[in-house]
């Protein structure tokens, strides 16, 4: 668990390189942010569970597994499911970054950066990961904003933080028509690299996740203009 005593953000590491450790741990103090460190995916994994962080950054290329399959072991677990992460990698091309985000990372940084972006991002992930304090009910679906949890039938919706974060607002607003631009605007308004082949890979994987929940809603695609989310009487 994390510390009691202490109100500052707790940030694990998951790197394997001491150089990239050691650059970002002066910066990340300096932030007003507690620091844990790990060189490897199977360490990275033990942290997370024992110190349930605030938010974690995963590099891509770990020695003994990728940060991907990283990704998908926490957002399998209740206790980790719904940590923001954000992604580390060398690997600039369009295909990287996509998968990044579809296996449930809430935003990736490609190397190499500086440590201010760096803090940029993280703060912007917290900030969007910890702004509401409430919840509210759609058609028997409890919408948790506390926990970032979606509750149907005693059923917890298993979501990563972003995608909580962007079915929430779907939910929200259902019923209404959304551009794919306007999607990518709320829910990464400061990420410039993610584009409209991002927004549908979320909806083709919310899509599966109505059908395996039996959550009464259906997306439709709207053509030429977006998608909408609304509610299908069973």
């Amino acid at each position: 668990m994390k510390n009691p005593s202490s109100n500052q953000p707790v940030i694990l590491f998951i790197e394997d390189e001491a150089p990239i450790r050691e650059m970002l741990r002066f910066s990340l103090e300096l932030g007003q942010f507690n620091l844990i460190e790990a060189a490897s995916g199977k360490q990275g994994i033990e942290l997370a569970l024992s110190k349930q962080p605030d938010l974690i950054l995963l590099d891509w290329m770990l020695p003994d597994q990728s940060g991907i399959e990283v990704i998908k072991f926490l957002r399998a677990h209740a206790q980790t499911q719904n940590i923001p992460i954000i992604m580390l990698t060398a690997l600039a091309e369009e295909e990287h970054k996509v998968r990044s985000l579809s296996s449930g990372a809430d935003d990736y940084v490609v190397k190499p950066f500086s440590p201010l972006e760096l803090m940029a991002r993280i703060k912007a992930v917290l900030r969007r990961t910890h702004s509401h304090q409430n919840q509210f009910m759609v058609h028997g679906l409890t919408v948790d904003l506390i926990n970032r949890e979606l509750i149907y039938q005693d059923q917890v919706v298993k979501l990563s933080a972003l995608e909580f974060g962007l079915f929430a607002y779907l939910l929200k607003n259902l019923n209404r028509t959304y551009a794919r631009e306007q999607l990518l605007a709320q829910v990464w308004p400061d990420n410039k690299y993610v584009n409209d082949r991002t927004i549908d890979a979320y909806i083709k994987k919310f899509r599966h996740i109505l059908k395996v929940y039996g959550l009464p809603f259906v997306i439709e695609t709207q053509r030429g203009i977006g998608y909408q989310l609304r509610h299908e009487s069973k």
